[in-house]
C-alpha cells in the first residue's frame, strides 16, 4: 500500500485513521477492509442496495465493453473528443494537485489532465475499477483507486484540491449526501464539478441501448441537483453542453 495513499484514506463510517496489516486496512475500532489487486475495497455485498446495487449490476455488466463503445463512438464522431473537453474545460487541475474523482469508472476523463497531478479514484463497480487499473499501467498517471460508495467517502477531511464526478450522480441513492461528501473531503478554496446525463439524453440514448435499456425503463424522471448544492458554497454555476444532453454544475468550497 502506498504511503501517501494510505495517509489519506480513512474509515468511510467513522473517518478513523487506518494502519496496513496483513493485506487489510485496519481502523482504530478493529474494522477491516480488505486490500484486493492493490484496490483497497471499502463496501461488502450488505451495503450496497436500492439503486445502488441496480446499477452497480450494470456498470460491472459492461466494464469490459466500456472503452471500446466509446472508442468506437469516437470514431464515427470526430467531435467526441471536443464535446468531453467541453464538459470538463471548467476544471483547472493544475501540476502538483491533489485531485478525486468520485464514481471514475475507467479512467477515462484523465486523458485531458496533466500527468503532473496526483489523481485519486472511487467507484462502486469492481468491474469498472479492473479496467480502470489495467488501462493506467499503460498511461502511467498517478492514480490511486479504491472501491467505495460516493455517498461515504474512505477520504480525511480537507484533502483535495479539486473533486469532480461525471455520470452516476442521477441514479445515487442519496444525492444530497454524496455532493456533502465531496465538499467533507476538498479542501477550503477547492474546486467542485458535477456532470451528469439530462432526462433529453437517457430517454434519447440509454433507454434505446441494448443491455442497458432495463436499467432506465422504470427509472425517475431526472432532476439537475443544483438546489442539493449548499448555498454557503462560492460562485455556484450551471450550464448545459452538447445540444443539453449533459448539465455541468460548479463550486468553490469556502
Amino acid at each position: 500500500m502506498n504511503k501517501v495513499f494510505l495517509d489519506l484514506l480513512c474509515a468511510p463510517k467513522t473517518h478513523q485513521s487506518l494502519t496496513s496489516q496483513d493485506g487489510f486496512l485496519v481502523s482504530q475500532d478493529g474494522k477491516r477492509f480488505p486490500i484486493e489487486h492493490d484496490i483497497p475495497v471499502f463496501i461488502t455485498p450488505e451495503d450496497v442496495v436500492g439503486l445502488n446495487l441496480k446499477y452497480q449490476k450494470m456498470y460491472d455488466r459492461i466494464a469490459k465493453g466500456y472503452d471500446w463503445v466509446i472508442k468506437i463512438y469516437m470514431l464515427f464522431h470526430r467531435d467526441g473528443n471536443d464535446k468531453r473537453k467541453e464538459l470538463l474545460k471548467d476544471l483547472k487541475i493544475e501540476p502538483g494537485m491533489r485531485v478525486l474523482e468520485t464514481s471514475i469508472g475507467t479512467g477515462f476523463n484523465l486523458r485531458f489532465f496533466t500527468k503532473q497531478a496526483q489523481y485519486f479514484g472511487i467507484d462502486i463497480s469492481r468491474g469498472m475499477l479492473d479496467v480502470c487499473q489495467r488501462e493506467n499501467k499503460k498511461k502511467q498517471y498517478d492514480l490511486h483507486i479504491a472501491q467505495a460508495n460516493a455517498e461515504e467517502l474512505p477520504f480525511k477531511d480537507n484533502t483535495f484540491d479539486v473533486v469532480f464526478h461525471v455520470g452516476g450522480i442521477n441514479f445515487f441513492n442519496d444525492i444530497p449526501k454524496a455532493i456533502n461528501e465531496m465538499i467533507r473531503v476538498a479542501k477550503p478554496g477547492a474546486q467542485i464539478l458535477i456532470s451528469d446525463e439530462t432526462q433529453k439524453h437517457i430517454d434519447s440514448s440509454y433507454k434505446k441501448i441494448p443491455f442497458v435499456r432495463r436499467f432506465f425503463k422504470d427509472a425517475a424522471p431526472i432532476a439537475v441537483p443544483l438546489e442539493s448544492v449548499p448555498q454557503a458554497m462560492k460562485d455556484i454555476t450551471l450550464r448545459y453542453v452538447d445540444n443539453d444532453s449533459m448539465y455541468v454544475i460548479t463550486f468553490f468550497k469556502p
